[in-house]
């Protein structure tokens, strides 16, 4: 009962994408095989962002360390 607000967005996104890929396509196996590649696309999207975060938090934490290692 507890599980689906955590990982409902997650379900949501899914079952949302393959209705209406199902709704597009109007056959369940094309309509499985575009919804999985949209969801390997947004992972991998994520993925790359959350890499750039982690870029941009240690860029400026060195800035951050040289300037007070520095005064």
């Amino acid at each position: 009962m507890y599980l689906i607000p955590v990982v409902g967005l997650f379900v949501g996104f899914g079952a949302g994408l393959l209705a209406s890929e199902y709704l597009r396509h109007r056959d369940f196996r094309s309509a499985l095989k575009s919804s999985v590649e949209a969801l390997k696309a947004t992972g991998i999207g994520i993925l790359v962002e959350f890499g750039m975060v982690c870029l941009a938090g240690s860029v400026w934490m060195i800035g951050v360390t040289a300037h007070f290692a520095t005064r």
